[in-house]
């Protein structure tokens, strides 16, 4: 049976206020990189920043900007005119996505439709997907689409009637203790107002025939979980992680009954799939430097690790006021979060019909083509119609957005150079490369300079013998009079300094 409290292997340790969400300073402990990828999502690497130096947070683009060249268009009459809660998934070369149709939260008035069904849809070359004809589901006497299930496919081990398929979001387990049986994992079900099962796991070896995998439901019925329930195999911490939806407000109380309540998210760890911790209400810090605990309604949360760097979760809630805004979030415990409140990943305005109530979520995860080997693709919903059929006839659709690798937040200088200093640090490795921009104006460069545990420098490494970098690489090498070799500093601690003029840098990493 699985469990919500906590236990000897699954209790999750209450850590202090990371160093992350903690304003810059050059005067901390040694930070451990190893050979981990550094982003620049929140304050964890930053010592200082001078001159002309800030943070700069990018949006996603869109591939095409065109109505009707879009990535998927939701037309089948299976699907419904609200069809969304999806998730993309890039197996080998099939970018593989599951998403739910929808009608409207009550009967149709003409055919009685009611509940949610799975879809299921394949890509080849991510630009646009098909909808096999799968035999599985009998729609109005026939078989030949692409659901896998409905609302009413599933019932409750305990007797407490069918598990909701109002949201399923599923994930590939790369646990290698997982049977092949259940390579593909996933979560589906409700609770307050939409349901009373609470949220069940499932698995699948194919991800297309799914079946019940948890006794009872991991997360109870006790929490408002009608929302994109994100769940994922850390292999980093060797542990699961499923973050959800739930009400709180300002007062600390929770659920539909507390008043002036708004949509916030919780996470419980498990690391056998069976026993999970009790849950917790995720910590925010925002950008602005102010602690981030004035709720907002966080609608759905698409937090995952993010893949060139996998210590780091990233995450992508929708803000919630009629219309959505995916904002970006980051963690490095998968509790405390460094909230972007600036603007939105994709803002209102982007293209097309985002401004359609419960539009523009953005789903995880990221997934790279062949032809866009510099980026990541995500997709986002647009033109849902939750309260029904589009009077002009269009459909909800799918859009592909695209960012440079690692590329949602820079430490940017453009006519002013700047500079960043980062805390000390200590690395495994004997190469430097970074992720970088210097075409945003004439002259653009960076330089990076090694600076001791006293911050003065060190000879060889010298900014004055720095060779500049003056293009754009996502992993270029850094030299020294030509040479590379940082093997003699391994393992002591040191500072990087980086010196930018019409310069975008995303990240670092020291390699082998």
């Amino acid at each position: 049976m699985n469990i919500l409290l906590a236990n000897e292997d699954t209790a999750q340790e209450i850590t202090p206020r990371p160093i992350a969400l903690e304003a810059p300073t050059l005067n901390s402990e040694p930070l451990n990189l190893g050979s981990r990828r550094e982003l620049f999502v929140d304050n964890h690497i930053i010592g200082a920043l001078r001159g002309g130096a800030g943070r700069h947070l990018f949006e996603m683009t869109p591939a095409t900007t065109e109505t009707k060249d879009v990535a998927m268009i939701h037309d089948a009459d299976w699907e419904g005119p609200w069809c969304r809660y999806a998730k993309y998934i890039q197996d080998q070369d099939v970018i593989k996505a599951w998403y739910m149709g929808h009608h409207t939260y009550q009967a149709n008035k003409d055919r009685r439709i009611e509940g949610g069904r799975l879809c299921y849809a394949l890509s080849t070359d991510g630009l646009t997907f098909t909808k096999p004809k799968l035999g599985i589901y009998d729609w109005m006497g026939s078989t030949s689409n692409n659901v896998l299930f409905d609302d009413v496919t599933f019932q409750a081990k305990d007797g407490k009637g069918w598990i909701a398929a109002h949201q399923f979001n599923p994930f590939i387990d790369t646990n290698p203790a997982t049977s092949p049986a259940a390579k593909y994992k996933g979560f589906s079900g409700q609770g307050h107002h939409c349901g009373k099962t609470g949220l069940y796991a499932y698995q699948s070896a194919d991800g297309i025939h799914w079946e019940i995998a948890s006794d009872g439901p991991i997360v109870s019925s006790n929490y408002s979980l009608d929302s994109c329930n994100q769940g994922f195999w850390d292999a980093e911490r060797k542990r699961y992680a499923v973050y959800f939806r739930h009400l709180r407000n300002s007062k600390g109380e929770s659920g539909i009954k507390a008043p002036g309540w708004k949509r916030d998210i919780l996470v419980t760890f498990s690391k056998d799939f069976i026993n999970w911790t009790e849950p917790q209400w995720l910590v925010y810090y925002r950008d602005d430097g102010r602690d981030g605990m004035d709720l907002e309604n966080l609608y759905t949360n698409e937090i995952k690790p993010y893949k060139r760097a996998p210590h780091i979760y990233l995450g992508f809630p929708a803000q919630f006021n009629g219309s959505v805004e995916p904002m970006l979030i980051s963690s490095r415990d998968g509790l405390h979060f460094y909230r972007w409140m600036e603007h939105a990943v994709i803002s209102k305005s982007a293209p097309s019909d985002r401004y359609k109530i419960r539009s523009n979520h953005l789903w995880q995860e990221m997934v790279e083509l062949p032809n866009e080997p510099t980026n990541y693709s995500m997709y986002a919903s647009e033109n849902l119609a939750i309260k029904g059929a589009h009077q002009d006839g269009s459909f909800p659709r799918v859009r592909r957005f695209t960012i440079r690798k690692d590329g949602f937040v820079s430490i940017r200088a453009q006519t002013k150079p700047g500079e960043l200093i980062t805390k000390p640090l200590i690395f495994i490795g004997d190469n430097l490369t970074v992720n970088y921009d210097s075409q945003l104006g004439n002259a653009g460069s960076i330089r990076v300079e090694i600076l001791d545990a006293q911050r003065h420098p060190i000879p060889g490494f010298t900014i004055q013998e720095s060779t500049p970098l003056s293009t754009d690489e996502i992993d270029a090498t850094v030299t020294w009079k030509g040479g590379s070799d940082l093997s003699a500093l391994a393992g002591t601690p040191i500072h990087l300094r980086f010196v930018l003029h019409h310069t975008d840098l995303f990240s670092f990493r020291f390699t082998k």
